[in-house]
């Protein structure tokens, strides 16, 4: 097995919405970068009170970015956002565009020396900290994730982009919940709110709170690793998340993990 394997855990977030900071974790010689890409499509583990005692975060703030470029095209159409490309932009350029545009503030730079992987985690304006840029080799842009204000709905994103392939949802609190859109040829996952896994529903009217665009080698890594669901139209999650996966993840071998490096 890669030495590649032992390195440094890229990133685990925890975003504490009360006291306005980010906690990141790495943790070393634990998982795979495959493994990694598979756990970050939980939005969960994006947005967890650092205290166990403090109220579940609210999926949906209005401090997060204001973003309807998803759906808008400008200044460039998905999976490019401000000009930038995971899996093209060069890493340097993606930082200089954070950290040099007065609409974003850098809340915290992180790099490990041996690998190259390196974050930036950034805010919109005087907002809460919402969006992160990575790279997992200090020379490319490899994944952009930003948690949206919500002023875009699932069927804006569904008229400019057609039906996404795969769905899946997470509950997050008793109250709320986030719908995973899988957008595989983009390549994107679109993330919504419901109110509750086992009440609510997939609605054209679902708020869009979140998106995260990849590299294609991660989107195919993500296809590998996760248990999804083949889209099939709005309706109850109940009936769409049965417990009855259409895609389940490729069993992995030491050869397999060689190739994916």
């Amino acid at each position: 097995m890669s030495d590649k394997l032992n390195r440094i855990n890229p990133i685990s977030i925890y975003i504490n919405l009360w006291s306005r900071l980010i906690l990141l974790i790495s943790t070393r010689k634990q998982h795979t970068h495959r493994a990694i890409t598979s756990r970050w499509l939980l939005f969960v583990v994006l947005i967890v009170g650092i205290s166990a005692c403090a109220p579940a975060p609210d999926l949906r703030d209005d401090s997060f970015l204001q973003d309807t470029s998803i759906v808008s095209g400008e200044p460039c159409e998905a999976p490019c956002w401000q000009n930038l490309i995971a899996g093209e932009t060069a890493w340097g350029l993606a930082q200089d565009v954070i950290e040099t545009d007065d609409n974003y503030r850098v809340i915290t730079t992180e790099r490990d020396r041996r690998t190259g992987e390196a974050w930036v985690e950034f805010a919109f304006q005087d907002g809460l900290e919402c969006c992160r840029i990575y790279t997992d080799n200090g020379e490319t842009l490899t994944e952009i994730l930003l948690l949206l204000a919500p002023e875009t709905i699932v069927s804006d994103v569904v008229t400019r982009y057609g039906e996404p392939l795969y769905i899946t949802a997470q509950e997050q609190s008793p109250e709320q919940a986030y719908i995973a859109l899988v957008y595989p040829d983009i390549p994107m996952v679109v993330y919504a709110f419901a109110e509750n896994v086992t009440t609510d529903e997939i609605r054209e009217d679902s708020d869009v709170v979140g998106v995260r665009y990849l590299a294609p080698t991660t989107m195919t890594n993500l296809l590998e690793t996760e248990s999804l669901y083949l889209w099939d139209g709005y309706g109850e999650l109940r009936d769409i998340v049965d417990g009855e996966f259409d895609l389940l993840p490729t069993p992995q071998t030491d050869d397999t993990d060689e190739t994916n490096q």
